[in-house]
Protein backbone atom coordinates (compact mmCIF):
# COMPACT_ATOMS: atom_id res chain seq x y z
CA UNK A 1 0.00 0.00 0.00
CA UNK A 2 2.08 2.89 -1.24
CA UNK A 3 -0.53 5.43 -0.13
CA UNK A 4 -1.89 4.97 3.40
CA UNK A 5 -4.28 7.90 3.30
CA UNK A 6 -7.77 6.82 4.46
CA UNK A 7 -6.66 3.19 4.74
CA UNK A 8 -8.54 1.33 7.48
CA UNK A 9 -5.99 -0.33 9.77
CA UNK A 10 -7.28 -2.64 12.51
CA UNK A 11 -5.05 -2.59 15.60
CA UNK A 12 -5.62 -5.37 18.12
CA UNK A 13 -4.36 -5.18 21.69
CA UNK A 14 -4.89 -1.46 21.18
CA UNK A 15 -4.99 -0.53 24.85
CA UNK A 16 -1.27 -1.14 25.34
CA UNK A 17 1.55 1.39 25.44
CA UNK A 18 3.10 0.20 22.17
CA UNK A 19 -0.27 0.15 20.43
CA UNK A 20 -0.90 3.80 21.21
CA UNK A 21 2.29 4.79 19.43
CA UNK A 22 1.50 2.51 16.48
CA UNK A 23 -1.97 4.00 16.13
CA UNK A 24 -0.53 7.52 16.30
CA UNK A 25 1.96 6.68 13.55
CA UNK A 26 -0.77 5.51 11.19
CA UNK A 27 -2.96 8.48 12.11
CA UNK A 28 -0.08 10.83 11.31
CA UNK A 29 0.06 9.59 7.70
CA UNK A 30 -3.68 9.88 7.18
CA UNK A 31 -4.74 6.30 7.84
CA UNK A 32 -7.74 5.37 9.99
CA UNK A 33 -6.62 3.26 12.96
CA UNK A 34 -9.49 1.19 14.37
CA UNK A 35 -8.78 0.13 17.94
CA UNK A 36 -9.68 -3.34 19.21
CA UNK A 37 -9.13 -4.38 22.82
CA UNK A 38 -10.88 -6.46 25.46
CA UNK A 39 -10.98 -3.45 27.82
CA UNK A 40 -13.09 -0.61 26.48
CA UNK A 41 -11.76 1.87 29.04
CA UNK A 42 -8.25 1.64 27.62
CA UNK A 43 -9.28 2.58 24.07
CA UNK A 44 -12.46 4.65 24.25
CA UNK A 45 -10.89 8.10 24.62
CA UNK A 46 -8.10 7.37 22.15
CA UNK A 47 -10.54 6.09 19.52
CA UNK A 48 -12.71 9.16 20.00
CA UNK A 49 -9.72 11.40 19.38
CA UNK A 50 -9.11 9.58 16.08
CA UNK A 51 -12.77 9.70 15.10
CA UNK A 52 -12.78 5.92 14.70
CA UNK A 53 -14.75 3.22 16.52
CA UNK A 54 -13.56 1.46 19.68
CA UNK A 55 -14.29 -2.25 19.33
CA UNK A 56 -14.39 -4.41 22.45
CA UNK A 57 -13.09 -7.93 21.78
CA UNK A 58 -10.35 -10.23 23.04
CA UNK A 59 -10.13 -11.90 19.58
CA UNK A 60 -9.57 -15.07 21.58
CA UNK A 61 -11.62 -17.27 19.28
CA UNK A 62 -12.30 -17.48 15.58
CA UNK A 63 -15.83 -16.26 16.17
CA UNK A 64 -14.86 -13.23 18.26
CA UNK A 65 -12.19 -12.23 15.74
CA UNK A 66 -14.66 -12.45 12.86
CA UNK A 67 -17.21 -10.44 14.82
CA UNK A 68 -14.67 -7.71 15.59
CA UNK A 69 -13.68 -7.43 11.94
CA UNK A 70 -17.36 -7.47 10.92
CA UNK A 71 -17.91 -4.41 13.12
CA UNK A 72 -15.13 -2.61 11.29
CA UNK A 73 -16.71 -3.48 7.95
CA UNK A 74 -20.10 -2.26 9.16
CA UNK A 75 -18.52 1.11 9.90
CA UNK A 76 -16.21 1.50 6.87
CA UNK A 77 -17.31 -1.13 4.40
CA UNK A 78 -13.88 -2.75 4.20
CA UNK A 79 -10.54 -3.38 5.93
CA UNK A 80 -7.13 -2.48 4.49
CA UNK A 81 -4.75 -3.86 7.08
CA UNK A 82 -4.10 -5.44 10.46
CA UNK A 83 -1.50 -4.71 13.13
CA UNK A 84 -1.72 -7.45 15.74
CA UNK A 85 -0.25 -6.51 19.12
CA UNK A 86 -2.00 -8.90 21.51
CA UNK A 87 0.35 -11.01 23.60
CA UNK A 88 1.02 -11.72 27.24
CA UNK A 89 4.56 -11.66 28.59
CA UNK A 90 5.84 -14.30 30.96
CA UNK A 91 9.23 -15.03 32.50
CA UNK A 92 10.73 -17.63 34.77
CA UNK A 93 12.69 -20.84 34.58
CA UNK A 94 10.88 -23.74 32.96
CA UNK A 95 10.73 -25.79 36.16
CA UNK A 96 9.00 -22.94 37.97
CA UNK A 97 6.28 -22.14 35.41
CA UNK A 98 2.63 -22.43 36.38
CA UNK A 99 0.71 -25.33 34.86
CA UNK A 100 -1.47 -22.84 32.99
CA UNK A 101 1.42 -20.77 31.61
CA UNK A 102 1.77 -22.61 28.30
CA UNK A 103 -1.87 -22.28 27.33
CA UNK A 104 -2.05 -18.63 28.40
CA UNK A 105 1.09 -17.46 26.62
CA UNK A 106 0.59 -19.39 23.40
CA UNK A 107 -3.10 -18.55 23.21
CA UNK A 108 -2.56 -14.82 23.71
CA UNK A 109 0.41 -14.53 21.35
CA UNK A 110 -0.22 -17.17 18.69
CA UNK A 111 -3.89 -18.11 18.90
CA UNK A 112 -5.22 -14.58 18.71
CA UNK A 113 -2.88 -13.82 15.81
CA UNK A 114 -4.12 -16.79 13.79
CA UNK A 115 -7.76 -15.90 14.47
CA UNK A 116 -7.45 -12.24 13.46
CA UNK A 117 -5.34 -12.94 10.38
CA UNK A 118 -7.90 -15.46 9.17
CA UNK A 119 -10.67 -12.92 9.79
CA UNK A 120 -9.13 -10.23 7.56
CA UNK A 121 -7.18 -12.27 5.00
CA UNK A 122 -9.84 -13.30 2.46
CA UNK A 123 -10.90 -9.71 1.89
CA UNK A 124 -7.34 -8.43 1.53
CA UNK A 125 -6.47 -11.15 -0.99
CA UNK A 126 -9.66 -10.52 -2.94
CA UNK A 127 -8.90 -6.81 -3.15
CA UNK A 128 -5.24 -7.55 -4.02
CA UNK A 129 -3.95 -5.00 -1.53
CA UNK A 130 -3.28 -4.94 2.18
CA UNK A 131 -0.83 -5.24 5.04
CA UNK A 132 -0.57 -7.59 8.02
CA UNK A 133 1.85 -6.75 10.80
CA UNK A 134 2.72 -8.46 14.06
CA UNK A 135 5.22 -8.07 16.86
CA UNK A 136 7.81 -10.65 17.90
CA UNK A 137 10.74 -10.10 20.30
CA UNK A 138 14.51 -10.08 20.51
CA UNK A 139 14.32 -13.57 22.05
CA UNK A 140 12.61 -14.77 18.88
CA UNK A 141 15.25 -13.08 16.71
CA UNK A 142 18.22 -14.51 18.59
CA UNK A 143 16.90 -17.93 19.49
CA UNK A 144 15.85 -17.56 23.11
CA UNK A 145 17.16 -16.35 26.45
CA UNK A 146 17.57 -17.82 29.90
CA UNK A 147 14.44 -17.35 31.97
CA UNK A 148 12.31 -16.62 28.91
CA UNK A 149 11.95 -20.03 27.27
CA UNK A 150 8.17 -20.07 27.04
CA UNK A 151 7.83 -16.46 25.91
CA UNK A 152 10.65 -16.92 23.38
CA UNK A 153 8.94 -20.02 22.02
CA UNK A 154 5.61 -18.22 21.62
CA UNK A 155 7.15 -15.18 19.93
CA UNK A 156 9.23 -17.45 17.69
CA UNK A 157 5.99 -19.11 16.65
CA UNK A 158 4.54 -15.66 15.89
CA UNK A 159 7.53 -14.79 13.73
CA UNK A 160 7.55 -18.13 11.90
CA UNK A 161 3.81 -17.97 11.26
CA UNK A 162 4.15 -14.50 9.75
CA UNK A 163 7.20 -15.44 7.68
CA UNK A 164 5.32 -18.41 6.25
CA UNK A 165 2.27 -16.23 5.63
CA UNK A 166 4.45 -13.78 3.72
CA UNK A 167 5.54 -16.56 1.41
CA UNK A 168 1.97 -17.73 0.90
CA UNK A 169 0.97 -14.21 -0.12
CA UNK A 170 3.66 -13.55 -2.71
CA UNK A 171 2.04 -12.07 -5.78
CA UNK A 172 -1.26 -11.24 -4.08
CA UNK A 173 -0.52 -7.59 -3.26
CA UNK A 174 -0.85 -8.33 0.47
CA UNK A 175 2.36 -7.73 2.41
CA UNK A 176 3.56 -8.85 5.84
CA UNK A 177 5.75 -7.09 8.40
CA UNK A 178 7.25 -8.53 11.59
CA UNK A 179 8.64 -6.10 14.15
CA UNK A 180 11.39 -7.35 16.46
CA UNK A 181 12.07 -4.98 19.38
CA UNK A 182 15.74 -5.81 20.05
CA UNK A 183 15.57 -4.66 23.64
CA UNK A 184 13.12 -3.40 26.22
CA UNK A 185 10.48 -0.94 25.07
CA UNK A 186 9.72 2.28 26.94
CA UNK A 187 6.50 1.26 28.70
CA UNK A 188 5.31 2.19 32.21
CA UNK A 189 6.07 -1.30 33.53
CA UNK A 190 9.61 -1.32 32.11
CA UNK A 191 10.29 2.17 33.42
CA UNK A 192 9.20 1.10 36.87
CA UNK A 193 11.32 -2.05 36.75
CA UNK A 194 14.51 -0.35 35.52
CA UNK A 195 14.41 3.00 37.28
CA UNK A 196 15.52 6.38 35.97
CA UNK A 197 19.14 5.50 35.32
CA UNK A 198 18.30 3.08 32.49
CA UNK A 199 15.54 4.97 30.71
CA UNK A 200 17.89 6.15 27.97
CA UNK A 201 18.38 2.53 26.91
CA UNK A 202 14.69 1.86 26.22
CA UNK A 203 13.19 1.75 22.73
CA UNK A 204 10.74 4.54 22.04
CA UNK A 205 7.41 2.96 20.98
CA UNK A 206 7.03 5.63 18.30
CA UNK A 207 9.95 4.06 16.42
CA UNK A 208 8.04 0.77 16.31
CA UNK A 209 5.02 2.64 15.02
CA UNK A 210 7.03 4.27 12.25
CA UNK A 211 8.58 0.92 11.33
CA UNK A 212 5.14 -0.58 10.75
CA UNK A 213 4.06 2.45 8.72
CA UNK A 214 7.16 2.24 6.53
CA UNK A 215 6.62 -1.47 5.93
CA UNK A 216 2.93 -0.97 5.15
CA UNK A 217 3.79 1.71 2.59
CA UNK A 218 6.46 -0.41 0.89
CA UNK A 219 5.98 -2.74 -2.03
CA UNK A 220 7.01 -0.91 -5.18
CA UNK A 221 10.50 -2.16 -5.94
CA UNK A 222 10.92 -4.02 -2.67
CA UNK A 223 9.27 -5.10 0.55
CA UNK A 224 10.18 -4.69 4.20
CA UNK A 225 9.30 -7.89 6.06
CA UNK A 226 11.55 -8.30 9.10
CA UNK A 227 11.85 -5.08 11.09
CA UNK A 228 14.42 -5.20 13.90
CA UNK A 229 14.28 -2.07 16.06
CA UNK A 230 17.33 -1.55 18.29
CA UNK A 231 17.70 0.41 21.52
CA UNK A 232 19.16 3.92 21.22
CA UNK A 233 22.39 3.01 23.04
Amino acid sequence: MRNLHDKVIVITGAGGAIAGAVADAFQDVGARPVLVDRDELTIAARAQSYGTPAIVSDVGSAGSAREAVAQVRQHYGHVDGLIHLVGEITSGEVAELDDEAYDAVFHSNVGTLVHTVRAVLPELVQREEGFIGGIASFEAWGGGAAGAALFAAAKSAVATFLRSLDRELLGTGVHVGICFPMGLVDTPSNRKALGRSHRGTLIDPSVIGRAFVTAAASGAGGRLVELPVYPPT
